[in-house]
C-alpha cells in the first residue's frame, strides 16, 4: 500500500512540474510577443488569449 501511495505522489509531482514548465513557457511567449510587437493594438488583441492559456496551464494540477 505504501508503494502505491509513493507512485501516486510521484505522478502528481511530475504532472505538477510539467504544468509549471508549460505555464512558464507560456509566460515567456507572452513576454516575447509583448516585446516583438511595436504597435500596441496588435498585442492587445492577442494578449488576453495568451493569459488565459498560461493561467490554465499553471492551475490545472493544483488541488
Amino acid at each position: 500500500m505504501k508503494q502505491i501511495h509513493q507512485v501516486f505522489l510521484l505522478i502528481y509531482f511530475r504532472s505538477a512540474l510539467l504544468q509549471i514548465q508549460c505555464g512558464y513557457a507560456s509566460l515567456l511567449l507572452i513576454n516575447y510577443l509583448d516585446e516583438s510587437f511595436h504597435d500596441g493594438d496588435e498585442i492587445d488583441e492577442f494578449l488576453p488569449y495568451s493569459q488565459v492559456f498560461a493561467r490554465h496551464h499553471l492551475l490545472v494540477f493544483l488541488p
